[in-house]
């Protein structure tokens, strides 16, 4: 279809997209290194982070091509309970704790951002997936306990099921084509979460 596709489109339409291809090519693998240095520091300390969206999808090998999943951050869920020991533990590798101008909602899942320079995105730091609204439906304890866990060379890190990843993903859809704008409602799905509903329903079809 790619190719169909590139046969109608204006020549500078296709030089644009194969710019921002290359150029999302390499910040793809810059942000897998950049996640397995994250990885890495947090087993120093004793915790097997979950990846979640996009990165954890690099982790697995389940994108038919890499280059084409636009990755916003770096989505990283701890146990409740290590949340502290692992934002400390990053901030000593030179990341900081990104302070927004207006405050996060009570609701709102990312408990914390953190930059570190030369990065190309924030990681951000999730006690849950998914806000108080969405807990009946992706309950952050099943999430551990349906998930795999994964030894990749010398790190140890866990993914969510392939079941979880869909749902995710659905929620993340639907929470960006309802989310409130002043008195507009923003109904567009986001691409990258179109795509991703495609890939992953193609991983769970026998």
């Amino acid at each position: 279809m790619c190719k169909r596709i590139e046969t109608v489109l204006p020549e500078d339409v296709r030089d644009y997209f194969s710019t921002l291809y290359t150029a999302n090519k390499a910040r793809n693998h810059q942000l897998q290194a950049h996640a397995v240095e994250v990885v890495r520091a947090l087993n120093r300390i004793g915790v097997a982070p979950m990846l979640l969206k996009g990165i954890a999808g690099m982790f697995l090998g389940a994108y038919p091509d890499p280059a084409a999943r636009v990755i916003r951050d770096l989505d990283v869920l701890v146990p409740e309970s290590t949340v502290e020991k692992c934002v400390d533990r990053l901030r000593e590798s030179g990341y900081d704790r990104y302070h927004p101008e207006h405050e996060f909602p009570t609701d709102h899942h990312p408990y914390h951002w953190l930059f570190r320079p030369g990065v190309p995105a924030p990681v951000e730091i999730h006690r849950d997936a998914v806000g108080t609204r969405w807990q009946l439906v992706l309950p952050t304890r099943a999430l551990w306990r349906e998930s795999r866990r994964l030894s990749v060379g010398d790190l140890e890190v866990c993914v969510p099921s392939s079941e979880h990843r869909l749902l995710h993903a659905l929620i993340h859809a639907i929470e960006h084509a309802v989310q409130h704008h002043s008195e507009a409602w923003q109904t567009r799905l986001p691409l990258r979460d179109v795509l991703e509903g495609i890939w992953l329903r193609a991983k769970l079809d026998p």
